[in-house]
């Protein structure tokens, strides 16, 4: 028989105490990783308790079981028609609040220029809108959605060559007709012929078809021409010095409920993984960007 040392029978007494602690150790840090504590850290938050079901029960909204929104169809990729259905990153999103509280989302195809119009007549619950103090003293708006920087599109074969404004000089960069995005090239100071044309469609044209050499537009816009493109085209720029445009779901102003629940949900669906989703459809590799814009985590 075999006696143990009293230095080694220490040791062995000592062992489940350092594996408990091991353990505790091991389990902290998970919680750092993908736990609470880190959810803290980065998950939006409104400031607000998150809404009850009978808060949503007692939600009124213009048709009976739908929340429905007023979506510019001719604005791709936040809105546009294809094969018969709305589409785009508003409607998605519309759709995926409208779940949250067992609401089926509704979309009503209305012009930009009409979509406050609309929600001031009752046609609509929510309406995608890039918010302005003129907004924002008409109407409620929610936590944003979208924040959009001008952005840099050019062919897939020139993407090495033409990475900044700088190296456009002497060449034709166009631009959307009275959009930020021209002012912005217009106050860049870059040394380039500036092209109007009047749509996107028309511009994304002119750049494939050797018209002109780069595109500046919104980045949404830019991002999703250059993921249906084919490869054909790609963003090598995004002008982040540039100003801000904030898009957002806006209500009427008496809607203090809605906007509510409408913000409640937004933190829901930038929290786990619905509209990380819907960016990553839409805008491709920028949408961990987009998310972390609008205080996703």
């Amino acid at each position: 028989m075999h006696l143990i040392s009293p230095m080694r029978l220490a040791r062995l007494r000592l062992l489940p105490l350092l594996i408990v602690l091991a353990l505790f150790a091991g389990a902290a840090c998970s919680e750092d990783e993908e736990g609470d504590s880190l959810k803290e850290d980065t998950a939006p938050t409104t400031g607000e308790e998150r809404v009850s079901q009978e808060e949503v029960a007692k939600l009124k909204t213009v048709a009976a079981g739908k929340l429905t929104a007023c979506t510019d169809t001719a604005a791709a990729p936040f809105g546009f028609e294809e094969g018969g259905t709305i589409d785009g990153i508003e409607p998605e999103l519309v759709r995926a609040l409208a779940g949250r509280f067992a609401l089926n989302g509704e979309l009503v195809a209305t012009p930009a220029k009409d979509v406050l119009a609309a929600l001031d007549s009752g046609k609509c619950d929510v309406a995608g809108v890039a918010v302005t103090d003129e907004v924002e003293k008409t109407h409620l708006v929610s936590e944003p959605y979208f924040v959009v920087y001008p952005s840099l599109l050019v062919r897939a074969a020139d993407a090495e060559r033409y990475k900044e404004l700088a190296a456009l000089k002497g060449r034709k960069v166009g631009v959307q007709t009275g959009s930020t995005s021209a002012a912005f090239l217009a106050k860049s100071g870059a040394d380039a012929t500036i092209s109007e044309l009047a749509t996107p469609a028309e511009l994304f044209s002119a750049l494939e078809g050797n018209q002109i050499d780069a595109v500046v537009d919104d980045l949404p816009v830019n991002a999703y021409r250059a993921s249906t493109s084919g490869g054909r085209t790609s963003v090598t720029t995004v002008f982040t010095d540039a100003e801000k445009k904030v898009y957002a779901l806006a209500m009427a102003r008496d809607r203090a409920d809605l906007k509510k629940v409408i913000d409640d949900g937004l933190v829901q669906v930038k929290s786990d993984d619905t509209y990380p989703t819907v960016l990553r459809r839409f805008v491709g590799s920028f949408a961990a960007q987009a998310l972390k814009d609008v205080g996703g985590p």
